[in-house]
């Protein structure tokens, strides 16, 4: 089943909470996701604060900012009283 895009935008920023900083071409890979959506997708993590481009050497790679932090910490707290709340 395609994930919601709520869960794509929270996936990529767990990879780079996890991974990071890394390209885009990583990034990519990791979540099996084409290149122009992955672009749209870091475009809008991008214009709200969520994710950070720096230069590296040759290329630009992308890590999470601290409210990208704030907002992991939310969905995984959210997600375990969700688990929780089910049993």
């Amino acid at each position: 089943m395609k994930r919601t895009k709520l869960e794509d935008y929270v996936s990529i920023i767990q990879t780079l909470k996890k991974r990071g900083p890394i390209d885009k071409r990583q990034i990519s890979n990791i979540e099996k996701m084409d290149s122009q959506e992955l672009t749209e997708y870091l475009e809008f993590l991008l214009a709200n604060n969520i994710v950070e481009k720096q230069d590296s050497g040759k290329k630009q790679v992308y890590v999470v900012t601290l409210i990208g932090t704030k907002i992991i910490k939310y969905f995984c707290e959210t997600n375990n009283e969700i688990k929780a709340w089910q049993k």
